[in-house]
Order: structure tokens, then C-alpha cells, then sequence
């Protein structure tokens, strides 16, 4: 009998995050200083006046745009519409005008209108990102740690400003050692601003070898990823948990194509379908140069190897459409190694 319960009980943990039969609904301009966003709606919360958790979802680069469809490229809303991934929470996901970055202001808005007009747990608020969306969730937990419970950043980069408040909120940071669009010591330096001076925190950190930039959207198809999210309430309690569940190397070579991992296999091309967000891969030009220290004047930029217009724009806190029309490149324009940028 006992082991008749313990086989129920484990049947019913793991439907914790399959079946799932959410709604997704578009919003456009419903929040003033906020941006168009996508709703996914559990389908257990139309029958239910039970407080139900909130997944945020930061796209990288080349999901940015007007068209709300662009979010469902790749990330936690269509880890639920394509497999058999159900988290059972809201997932909002807000979409980034292009030539922007993610501004944590505007994302606090439309959560704010969220919670305003949903019966949303805020005990458990989880934002996840990559990308552009990973320096994102950086700087909004960074700079609204009260807001959040616990975060996932995949192959980003933050400001090292807002470390003492990344250290409060349980913060998974991943990346690649093989990325060549945002380089993993761009993370690595977040988690060492966090930990320094043997600061209390509640981060853990992996780097994967061989890895690139692309290869971290897997994450989103992995179960693993929602259990870890969601162990955590609030509580100091629930901090202590940071380092269970893992996420192996071995996990990211998977390709089932029975839904259970991720919309891998027969069902998506990752080539094809999932977009690297950066705009350029300087590691394929013909001669490499060492990494060297920003060659400025008061208005141009010498783009070194491992830039981004994005990451350019951030850095000068200007927009990659301003430089687009000041240097007359299009914002799909790859970038050389030594190519002199016009920044203001």
C-alpha cells in the first residue's frame, strides 16, 4: 500500500508541468509606460479564485518588434504551446520595440497592470530571460528585488551597480563558454560583483564548455527549470534551496521528439527556428585580435571583438536605432572588428 502512495504522489508532482490547455491572449497598449505583451492564462485559473504564480519572460534581440507573434519564436510561452511543458502560473511575456533595450520601469508597469486584474500570487513572481532578455532580468532584479522570487538569466550581462541587490533574490545565471556574441565573462562578471567581498547571496552559477549562444534556449523545454523556480516562496527557508536540481551538459545534447524535454527533433530545426540574437559574429573574421580597452573619442567607438549593437547601445545609454541612423546601417548589419561607429 505504501508503495502504491508513493508512486501516486510522484505521478502526481510530475503532472505538475504537463497537460497543458492555457490560453494565450495579445494586449496592445493597455499600459501606459509599459509595452504590448502576451498573457498565457492557466486553464485551471478560469475556474478558480486561487492566487496563481507569475512567470515574467524577457525575449533576446531578435524577437523585438511590434508583432506579438515574434514572442512566440522561442521561450517559456512556446515551450507550453508546442510540448507538453505546463507550468501552471501565468506566463506574461512583453515585447521589446526594436532598437530597444529592456527598460526595468516599463516591465514593473505592465506586471503591475497584471496583478492589478488577475488574482496573481505575488509570494511567487518568477522573471527569466536570455540574451538581451538575460541582461534584462539582471536589471530588473537588480533594481526591483522586492518584486521578484527568483530568477533565471541566460547568457546576459548586467550592471554590477545593482549587485548588492541581485544578492537578495535566489538567481540562477547560465551561459556558454562557447558563446561568441555575449561572452560568458560578461555573466561571470556579475556573479563575482554579487559574491564579492564574500557578500551573503543566494546565486549559483553554471558554464557550460563548448556551448554557444543559441544553444541555451533548451532551457526553457527543461522541467528542471520550473521546479527550480518554483521551490522558492519568499521565505529565508526557501532560499537555503538555491542548489537543488541540476542541469548537465548531457542535458543540452538531448533530442527527444516526444514532447517531454522540448520542441527539439522532427518538430523544430533549432538552426533554422531559433534566431541568435546578436547582430554579428566577429569570431569568423580571417585574423583575431586580442581583446583590447575601449578606443574612444568624445563621439566614435572602435567596435572590438565579441560587440553587439545592443550591448554598444546599453553601454553609451543610447539606442541601437540611433546608431543605426547616425553610421546609415541597418540594425541586421554585421559588424567588422575595427569598424568606427558614430555613437552621439
Amino acid at each position: 500500500m505504501r508503495i502504491i502512495l508513493i508512486i501516486l504522489l510522484s505521478t502526481l508532482f510530475s503532472s505538475v508541468l504537463l497537460f497543458s490547455q492555457s490560453e494565450t491572449k495579445s494586449f496592445y497598449n493597455n499600459v501606459n509606460q509599459g509595452y504590448n505583451f502576451l498573457l498565457n492564462i492557466p486553464d485551471e485559473y478560469k475556474n478558480s479564485e486561487q492566487k496563481t504564480p507569475l512567470i515574467v519572460f524577457l525575449h533576446g534581440f531578435s524577437l523585438s518588434g511590434s508583432d506579438l507573434n515574434r514572442v512566440k519564436k522561442y521561450g517559456v510561452i512556446d515551450a507550453i504551446l508546442r510540448t507538453n511543458i505546463n507550468p501552471h502560473a501565468f506566463v506574461l511575456a512583453p515585447q521589446c520595440p526594436r532598437g530597444e533595450h529592456w527598460n526595468p520601469d516599463k516591465v514593473l508597469n505592465v506586471m503591475k497592470w497584471i496583478k492589478a486584474n488577475y488574482n496573481i500570487d505575488s509570494s511567487r513572481i518568477y522573471v527569466v530571460g536570455m540574451s538581451m532578455g538575460g541582461y534584462g532580468t539582471f536589471d530588473f532584479v537588480g533594481k526591483y528585488p522586492d518584486e521578484v522570487t527568483a530568477a533565471i538569466a541566460l547568457c546576459g550581462a548586467g550592471n554590477e551597480k545593482y549587485a548588492a541587490n541581485m544578492a537578495k533574490v535566489p538567481l540562477w545565471i547560465m551561459h556558454g563558454l562557447a558563446d561568441r556574441d555575449v561572452p560568458a565573462s560578461r555573466s561571470k562578471g556579475i556573479e563575482n560583483a554579487i559574491k564579492k567581498d564574500g557578500r551573503l547571496n543566494y546565486t549559483r552559477a553554471n558554464y557550460f564548455p563548448g556551448l554557444n549562444h543559441a544553444d541555451m534556449v533548451h532551457v526553457f523545454y527543461m522541467p528542471v527549470m520550473y521546479k527550480w523556480l518554483f521551490q522558492f516562496d519568499r521565505t529565508e527557508d526557501s532560499k537555503m534551496n538555491i542548489n537543488n536540481y541540476e542541469i548537465t551538459l548531457e542535458d543540452f545534447h538531448k533530442r527527444p521528439i516526444d514532447g517531454s524535454y522540448g520542441a527539439f527533433g522532427k518538430e523544430i530545426n533549432m538552426n533554422k527556428d531559433i534566431k541568435i540574437d546578436s547582430l554579428q559574429n566577429t569570431f569568423h573574421a580571417k585574423k583575431q585580435i586580442e581583446k583590447k580597452e575601449i578606443k574612444k573619442s568624445k563621439n566614435i567607438y572602435l567596435v572590438n571583438q565579441g560587440d553587439t549593437l545592443y550591448a554598444i547601445a546599453k553601454r553609451y545609454n543610447t539606442s541601437t536605432a540611433k546608431i543605426c541612423r547616425l553610421n546609415r546601417i541597418d540594425e541586421n548589419s554585421i559588424l567588422q572588428i575595427g569598424q568606427k561607429l558614430i555613437i552621439k
